[in-house]
């Protein structure tokens, strides 16, 4: 067989939009036409945003995922100061001792570490006493806050921002193949049909960071249909439960 035109697992994207209850969705943005049409009125605001506020500003494209951690990270650096008077502990720079409140200080001093690189945390001008690690020197092979950032901002244009989950769906009957042909012009001829079984999948889609309400429905579509069956040569281990 011709494992590059048929591949193992042949995917049916299958959107949902009746079981799932949801409206029709703008194409370009994954968002209803009613919602799409108030993105154009409402604009995203940090200050006192809510979870619903980030997830609607990123369906709608008025942010990122890297965005919206770095205007946190200016507004720490902003508002976390210093706010209480105390003797500072020598081994971590740290007020561990008797605090006094300044009035009117205008600061927060809620945060005691930020999950940075030591290079990103300099080039912020963040300072040492909010090293994400005072046990030794930092790993730079640990992802940080904004490479998370960054891997979700890649993730989203692949999938649509989608959430996606695959389900066994059954096995093929027969199916349809190329094979090598000095005379035609692609060097390759249509055969078939052939007899031959091929496990097929079916992909639910649902909409962004609702996996939960995916992950039921794809889970009540297995229980219902069974269509797995377990590969031959791959059984059970040698005390495996």
């Amino acid at each position: 067989m011709n494992a590059k035109r048929f591949p193992a697992t042949i995917v049916a994207v299958l959107f949902v939009s009746s079981i799932l209850q949801y409206p029709v969705t703008h194409p370009a943005r994954g968002l209803s036409f009613s919602e799409a049409e108030a993105a154009e009125s409402w604009r995203f605001r940090l200050e006192e945003a809510t979870i619903d506020d980030v997830h609607r500003a990123l369906r709608a494209q008025q942010l990122t995922a890297t965005q919206f951690v770095t205007l946190y990270l200016q507004r720490i650096k902003t508002y976390n100061g210093t706010c209480v008077q105390g003797a500072l502990d020598s081994a971590t720079g740290l007020q561990l001792g008797d605090i006094t409140p300044m009035a009117n200080a205008g600061q927060l001093n809620a945060f005691i570490t930020l999950n940075l690189k030591d290079d990103k945390r300099i080039s912020l001008g963040f300072a040492e006493k909010t090293r994400r690690t005072h046990t030794g020197p930092d790993d730079p092979k640990v992802p940080d806050a904004l490479d998370r950032a960054r891997e979700l901002d890649a993730y989203f244009p692949e999938s649509g921002g989608l959430p996606a989950i695959v389900v066994p769906a059954g096995f093929t009957k027969e199916v349809y193949d190329r094979e090598p042909d000095d005379k035609d012009p692609n060097g390759s001829k249509l055969v078939g049909p052939k007899p031959v079984e091929l496990p097929v999948a079916v992909e639910f889609l649902g909409r962004p960071f609702e996996e939960a309400k995916l992950v039921e429905i794809a889970s009540g579509f297995e229980k219902i249909r069974r269509q797995r069956r377990p590969p031959s040569g791959f059984g059970k281990l040698s005390g495996e439960p």
